[in-house]
């Protein structure tokens, strides 16, 4: 019944507990979808463990809503506004989730892989362990998020933006992240090992002990960036700008 135009409909004696509705659903005057026990989708709205895998929830004010342990896989959620909501646990594998407003939502131990989020806006969003593995963050605002010991494996991350992003332990392993901005970003026990960082933007970044072995590092800006006890064996730094980078040694490169 999402976005259902129900004004018409006969709905005296029928059996309308949970089922699911949203804010543009239209129903007959003096009906009470409260009182039928159906569940609507709207901001704030209490939605632990709904399955709502397949439906089209495009353009949704989820705003705050707790969709904890949620089944969505394979939904569209393209456009939707889930500000500040609850997805820990949820299952987000191949939802469509483009251009999608996710600003410090907690989605934490969520499964997003091979799921689309094109331009989607996650900016200071809760990844802390969730799978991410052959999803497409093309364009994705990452930035200040928390990724610690987030899978990458297999992604895209064309144009991500990493800035101020938490990503301890993260698993980029023979990812690419060409051109990207990580500035700022903690990096530290990180696996990018075989990743391509070629002109990616690591200034003041945390890199402490993290596998770069066998990286490609041309051209990046590691201006400040802290390299303390990485691991750098066949990393390829050719053009790379290491002024005032601590070394793996400890040292500062001048």
């Amino acid at each position: 019944m999402i976005n259902t135009n129900l004004e018409d409909a006969n709905l005296e004696g029928a059996n309308l507990e949970d089922a699911i509705c949203s804010q543009n659903t239209k129903f007959p005057k003096g009906f009470d979808p409260i009182q039928a026990k159906i569940l609507m989708l709207a901001p704030y709205a209490s939605l632990t463990a709904i399955d709502l895998s397949g439906l089209n929830l495009s353009g949704l004010n989820l705003t705050g809503a707790n969709l904890t342990e949620a089944n969505l896989i394979n939904s569209i959620l393209r456009s939707a506004d889930l500000t500040q909501s609850k997805l820990s646990q949820s299952n987000l594998s191949k939802t469509d989730l483009n251009y999608a407003k996710l600003l410090q939502a907690n989605l934490m131990a969520a499964n997003l892989s091979g799921a689309s989020l094109h331009q989607a806006n996650l900016t200071a969003a809760n990844l802390e362990s969730a799978n991410l593995m052959q999803s497409d963050l093309t364009g994705a605002n990452l930035a200040a998020a928390r990724l610690v010991g987030a899978n990458f494996k297999n992604a895209k991350l064309s144009d991500v933006m990493f800035s101020g992003a938490n990503l301890v332990g993260v698993n980029f392993l023979g990812v690419s992240l060409e051109n990207l901005n990580l500035s700022g970003a903690d990096l530290s026990c990180a696996n990018l090992c075989g990743s391509d960082l070629t002109e990616a933007n690591l200034t003041n970044s945390n890199l402490t002990s993290a596998d770069l072995r066998g990286a490609n590092l041309s051209k990046a800006n590691l201006e400040k960036a802290n390299l303390k006890g990485a691991r750098l064996e066949g990393a390829i730094l050719e053009g790379a700008n290491l002024t005032g980078a601590i070394m793996p040694d400890g040292t500062t490169h001048e």
